[in-house]
């Protein structure tokens, strides 16, 4: 199947642009190049612009890369270069050997076409991690495991239609014209105007959130909400489980995570004293707390030992699944410096109620009162008042 791909290339180069939405909101654009060269070689051109987030700071970055293929897609040089806000932050440039098979990740969907199921080596063409990427046909979809993150790509010819990775809730697909980029969900970056104070150490306080009228708010373990006339009012609580909860059967999932969350787990049979186990893992693992414009998958943060809250969450969530724990990422916001700013934190369930867990800060049960907007299904709650977070405030009752 490749060999009929890469003879349908050599006839018609292939080129197409993406819109990338991360959560529903289009942060991005992509574009993609294949075109034959020389002596059977094929020449690779990426180019995007992204936005991101640094605190308050709303900031473009443009990221090309240039790169140099074998006729059967692996990777013989590649050249890239990232700007951000105008200013050249990085340069680089790769070649004579030390690749090995490897293919960039925007052709390993391609590759797998018809394929049953198989491994192939891959770099990312932006940050130069290597590894692998698995996967099958299924129908007219490629689905696998792209560098530790699912994906699932609809095709069409050697570049995807549509390519989805569930884990990051990344999109790219393909526009037909200009992509109008929206600001990314400020998480952990700006704060919501709060009034009143909260003391040290309290177990429980009385919130309400100020959204201009009734909205509708979930209730958790650690989080009664019921309509108020500008809002939400809100009481929220420390919620530890009481008892021991059973976790299930340890799960395999053929990852080099599965180490760590045997390491982890395997000596401890209840779910929630696993779960403080790995928020502290996590906690630990990620040193570099710093955010980033890539969506990285759960293997990537642990590798590189970077990343934001959601970076935190996602290898929390990996680490939970392989160990028999359900869990989910739940998306709010966290007090912190006397004023509440948005955060993403995970939930794990215990009985029927979901108890709140922090991997960015290793607690399990999380310290910092919260307000919960949405988790799992209802994540898309969240993601509208976000968008709203500047007419929103927060009461601490007295």
């Amino acid at each position: 199947m490749l060999a009929l791909l890469l003879a349908t290339l050599a006839a018609t180069p292939a080129s197409a642009d993406y819109r990338m939405t991360v959560r529903g909101a289009a942060v991005g654009s992509v574009h993609l190049e294949l075109r034959p060269a020389e002596s059977g070689e094929l020449r690779l051109l990426y180019r995007s612009r992204t936005l991101i987030r640094r605190g308050p700071v709303l900031a473009e970055t443009a990221t090309l890369v240039e790169a140099r293929l074998g006729a059967d897609l692996h990777l013989l040089e590649m050249q890239s270069e990232r700007q951000e806000g105008g200013i050249l932050v990085s340069r680089a440039g790769r070649g004579g050997g030390g690749f090995g098979a490897s293919i960039p990740t925007a052709l390993a969907p391609a590759a797998l076409v018809g394929a049953d199921r198989r491994c192939l080596p891959v770099i990312d063409e932006l940050t130069g991690e290597q590894g692998e990427a698995c996967g099958k046909s299924v129908g007219k979809l490629v689905e696998g495991v792209l560098l530790g993150q699912r994906f699932r790509a609809a095709m069409d010819g050697p570049l995807p239609l549509r390519l989805e990775l569930p884990d990051s809730a990344t999109v790219f697909e393909r526009s037909t014209g200009p992509v109008a980029l929206l600001a990314p969900p400020d998480l952990f970056g700006a704060a919501v105007a709060t009034q009143g104070s909260i003391p040290a150490g309290a177990d429980s306080i009385a919130l309400e959130l100020i959204a201009g009228g009734p909205i509708d708010l979930p209730s958790s373990a650690s989080q009664r909400a019921a309509h108020s006339e500008k809002g939400a009012a809100i009481q929220w609580l420390r919620a530890a489980p009481e008892g021991d909860a059973p976790r299930r059967p340890q799960k395999r999932m053929g990852a080099p995570l599965d180490a760590v969350a045997r390491e982890a787990c395997a000596e401890i049979p209840d779910s929630w004293q696993a779960s403080r186990e790995l928020a502290q893992r996590v906690f630990e693992r990620i040193a570099d707390k710093a955010s980033s414009e890539q969506a990285r998958s759960p293997e990537m943060s642990w590798k590189s030992q970077r990343g934001d809250c959601s970076s935190h969450v996602a290898l929390f969530l990996a680490l939970a699944e392989r160990c028999g724990i359900e869990a989910r990422r739940a998306q709010g916001l966290v007090m912190a410096e006397g004023r509440f700013w948005g955060h993403v934190w995970a939930q794990v369930k215990i009985g029927s109620a979901w108890y709140d867990v922090d991997p960015t800060e290793g607690e399990a049960p999380a310290r910092s009162p919260r307000i919960l907007f949405g988790a799992g299904s209802e994540e898309a709650k969240a993601g509208k008042l976000f968008a709203r977070s500047h007419e929103l405030s927060v009461q601490v009752a007295p």
